[in-house]
């Protein structure tokens, strides 16, 4: 499903739709996952058809299986549904075979624990397991922003057809649950107040409050068992939450809907609720800190014990194990059916158990109401599900190799179901493994070479893949342009690097054993992608380093030597400090002796960990060196520049660098040299360790932070939310830099693309507003590299399926044009900027300059030098904005003159549209 910005066709910053399919190359591993999967719920319709929701690593997909057992071919790709980033706990089956989930897409998941910060989402599938594009665009329905960290804890519809959904909010001493009804259509109400949250009145100054419960009745109405763990040396409390058909609480039960019931059971947690046929309920509970003991309790249905027919509160379950509840179910005969752990004794021992309409083991199920699941002993059991014949679906995934799940069938008799798949269970994994380009090497203007790490039967390869500027396969390169490199065993760091005659290096590290003795090794490819057996030893050098390795990078230069630079995790001393080793080879493979001390150099930042992150070399040789050294508890940027000798630069002030007053770390994604030695940096400026914008920092030639660049040297955009980072950075023909960035925060539009004139400033002639907003779908992925070719930028990362597969994803970029501009198309020291670039019938002026630095004069040509239109001193206002009337040109490109106070002039491409 392809999310784009409202941009015209062509228009720069749009999907190039003359690469791959309209835009975009994906590459899927026909592979077994080796993603890890984690379970959830099981959904089950009345043909006993069940929906077992799964996690692939933050993809949550729904696995569709038929009743007998029978693999389902037409529901997803082999049974597995389009996925989503959210709704692992809040999902439930709709009469027609859809799926509707509900959650919250925010913080990038890795950066903060759940619960988090972000929006209110749903998200739905149709009944064939692909995403529901009537709910909206890739089946999602964004609502309202939840402003404290949040958890979306359950999900059902209401006898009206409307949506109920139940959230907890975090907040130090001040917890909330949180009903929100919406419209059936997944859009909010709009006649109930707050976006349809309503706040139930208890729990905010509990230190957490839990929802262990949420049960439809029989007469449609809902109810809620609800536990607050108090603050320091409180009580327990446990509560009865009863809503009416509407969602909204119950009058007529307990005090507004709501009943302590704490006062009727001894201090334990209430764990379940059941609906008796009829009104009333079953509870059950277990001792707080000793988990050997559930006890059971009847209450009426106003929520007091039911004394009048024999009521005991906590009755005791006898059981011979100690059991925890992981997921419960009950039927229409008053039994409850039990998915307990063994624990503390053994969590991974799981029994099923049965009770009956009085709270004992019922001795139809497996002679003594209970059975043992031990066929697979390292599975996990997650979710419980009832049939309609009352038999019982048992969902688990594989806690020793987490790459598959098990669904079971057991009978009401309490025995496996032969005629399920033959043998009562099946094991499940999906038939692709998690795949990602990592890295996208430039070969020329025409080629790229896409590169990441892949598993096959256990084992790792690198894959490169050679293509074109249509994004099809160079024929030329490899096996139809695929590489295959078998990689060591323990292979740790792994990347790769085009040499200056468009040879490839492989290179990484492999984990020794004990650690101390990692070694890198480097694998040379001609660029046909065969073998270099001239080069080394057979096209392969080994390094042994003696230390353990936190990082490598290679670069080649343009005689053909090779620099190998690595982070040790301890320097030579034992002490708590980190090195950075370079090396240089010579064109043959052999350690040239004339570079730094016998072919290295060690450099020592600072008393802690220094990580190498980008290597680069500028024109004249001399060696960049980006770092981030640890100092305290955070990661700061460090330069180092190298004569080419592999001797300090004198000139250069190395070391750390001090960003900006609020910068609390700069990580590193990405660096770049010009043509005149300023550096550019791209990454993430962290102001503390949960707020991080997309940061593009400039030093001077001298390795002094630029200044006049952009604000202080460095800018900066935290995008949707403060979770961004800068990804990388290309330069164009015409001075202007694409800034690749990835916004944490934005569902729609992840991958972020900003271009900047020189000085960078933005230039709002791209895109929107110097903006292009371009992912292919509503979830997570991610672009780790880009490059730039003539009229595109190609970025390389990974596409959202259940697991990641490869994707190249292309945007226009308008740098070339019919005419070839005499100076760098950039804002003059005034600050000038024209915009909008493309324009209809308005052009505005926006300048900061100094009165001599004003504009005097515009003049308009064609690309045949032809004058169109003249703007002269007295149409100009003072500094500001200033808005120019475009006589009615035809579409095309143009060049705009702009003569200032002092004499000097400046000329912009203005490309105009009808």
């Amino acid at each position: 499903m392809l999310l784009v910005q409202t941009i015209a066709l062509g228009q720069s910053g749009s999907i190039n739709k003359n690469f791959g399919n309209n835009g975009f190359r994906f590459t899927t591993l026909r592979e077994p996952t080796t993603t890890q999967a984690s379970t959830g719920n099981i959904l089950i319709n009345e043909n006993a058809d069940t929906y077992s929701i799964v996690d692939f690593g933050g993809n949550v997909v729904a696995y569709k299986r038929a009743g007998d057992g029978r693999p389902v071919t037409n529901y997803g790709d082999a049974g597995f549904s389009d996925h989503f980033l959210f709704g692992e706990k809040a999902n439930c089956l709709l009469p027609d075979g859809s799926i509707l989930f509900a959650g919250n897409i925010g913080i990038k998941p890795s950066f903060l624990e759940q619960p988090v910060t972000g929006n209110l989402v749903l998200g739905k599938l149709n009944k064939y397991g692909k995403w529901d594009q009537q709910l909206g665009p890739g089946g999602l329905k964004v609502l309202f922003q939840l402003k404290n960290p949040t958890q979306v804890i359950g999900l059902g519809i209401l006898a009206n057809g409307k949506i109920l959904v139940v959230m907890r909010e975090f907040i130090f001493q001040a917890n909330k649950l949180i009903l929100v009804i919406l419209l059936p259509t997944g859009d909010i109400d709009p006649s109930l107040p707050d976006n349809g949250r309503l706040v139930l009145p208890f729990g905010e100054s509990q230190e957490t409050i839990e929802l262990a419960s949420f049960q439809k009745q029989p007469d449609n109405k809902w109810i809620l068992g609800v536990r607050e763990h108090p603050t320091g040396a409180g009580t327990l409390q446990n509560y009865l939450v009863r809503l009416g058909q509407n969602g909204k609480p119950d009058a007529g039960f307990g005090i507004g809907g709501i009943q302590n019931i704490s006062s009727y059971l001894p201090p334990e947690e209430l764990v379940a609720i059941g609906c008796k046929q009829g009104g009333g309920y079953i509870l059950l509970t277990s001792i707080i800190a000793d988990f050997s003991q559930l006890r059971y309790s009847r209450f009426t249905s106003t929520g007091v014990p039911d004394v009048a027919n024999g009521g005991v509160s906590a009755q005791p379950i006898s059981l011979p194990f100690s059991a925890v509840l992981r997921a419960s179910q009950f039927d229409p005969s008053n039994r409850f059916s039990l998915l307990v752990a063994q624990e503390p004794d053994n969590w991974l021992n799981h029994f099923l158990v049965r009770l009956d309409a009085t709270g004992k083991p019922d001795p139809t199920f497996n002679q003594v109401g209970y059975m043992a699941l031990l066929q697979f002993p390292t599975t996990l059991y997650t979710g419980l599900a009832l049939t309609p014949k009352n038999n019982l679906m048992v969902l688990g995934n594989s806690y020793e190799s987490s790459y598959s799940f098990l669904v079971r069938k057991i009978l009401e008799k309490g025995k496996p179901d032969p005629y399920y798949d033959q043998d009562g269970s099946v094991t499940v994994s999906y038939p692709y493994s998690s795949f990602q380009w990592t890295t996208l090497l430039k070969v020329d203007d025409t080629r790229m070479i896409a590169g990441g790490i892949i598993r096959k039967g256990g084992k790792p390869y690198w894959l490169m893949e050679s293509v074109n500027t249509q994004g099809k396969p160079v024929t030329g390169f490899g096996n139809n342009g695929s590489v295959l490199v078998p990689l060591p065993v323990t292979t740790g760091f792994v990347n790769m690097e085009l040499t200056h005659d468009n040879h490839i290096f492989i290179y990484g590290s492999t984990i020794g054993s004990p650690p101390s003795s990692d070694r890198v090794f480097l694998y040379k490819y001609l660029p046909d992608g065969s073998r270099n057996l001239s080069w080394a030893n057979n096209g392969q050098k080994i390094l042994t380093t003696g230390r353990s390795l936190n990082s490598i990078e290679v670069k080649s230069q343009a005689d053909g030597k090779t620099l190998i630079a690595y982070g040790f995790l301890v320097n030579t001393t034992g002490t708590n400090t980190a090195d950075i080793l370079v090396q240089r080879l010579l064109s043959n493979g052999l350690t040239d002796n004339s570079f730094g001390y016998n072919g290295s150099r060690l450099i020592d930042v600072a008393q802690q960990a220094d990580y190498i992150e980008q290597l680069r070399l500028q024109e004249d040789g001399k060696i960049i060196l980006v770092n981030q050294t640890i100092v305290g508890a955070n990661g700061q940027l460090s330069v180092i520049r190298l004569l080419a000798n592999g001797r300090y630069d004198p000139a250069y002030q190395q070391g750390l660098k001090t960003i900006l007053p609020t910068t609390v770390s700069f990580d590193i994604n990405s660096a770049l040299v010009k043509k005149d030695n300023k550096l550019l940096i791209a990454g993430n400026n962290h102001v503390s360790r949960f707020q991080s914008s997309a940061g593009l920092l400039q030093l001077n030639a001298n390795g002094s932070v630029d200044r006049n660049f952009a604000t202080n040297g460095i800018y900066l955009n935290p995008f949707s939310t403060e979770q961004a980072t800068g990804i990388d950075v290309n330069l164009q023909a015409d001075g202007k830099l694409l800034f690749t960035c990835r916004d944490f925060g934005n569902y729609m539009g992840e991958n972020i693309n900003v271009r900047l004139y020189a000085n960078g400033r933005v230039d709002r002639s791209f895109a929107v507003n110097g903006v292009s907003q371009q992912s292919y779908s509503t979830s997570l992925e991610e672009v780790f590299a880009a490059k730039l070719f003539p009229g595109q930028l190609v970025m390389a990362g990974f596409a959202p399926t259940p697991v990641p597969e490869g994707m190249l994803m292309s945007i226009t970029v308008d740098h070339s044009s019919a005419y070839k501009l005499a100076g760098i198309s950039e804002p003059s020291a005034p600050g000038l900027l024209i915009y909008p670039n493309p324009a209809r019938d308005l052009l505005t002026i926006s300048w900061n300059g100094t009165a001599s630095g004003l504009p005097k004069t515009l003049n308009l040509y064609d690309i045949n030098g032809k004058l169109l239109q003249t703007w002269p001193a007295q149409s100009l206002k003072g500094i500001g904005l200033q808005q120019l009337q475009l006589d009615k040109h035809a579409a095309g490109n143009y060049l705009l003159h702009v003569i200032y106070a002092d004499g000097s002039m400046k000329q912009e491409k203005i490309v105009i549209v009808r």
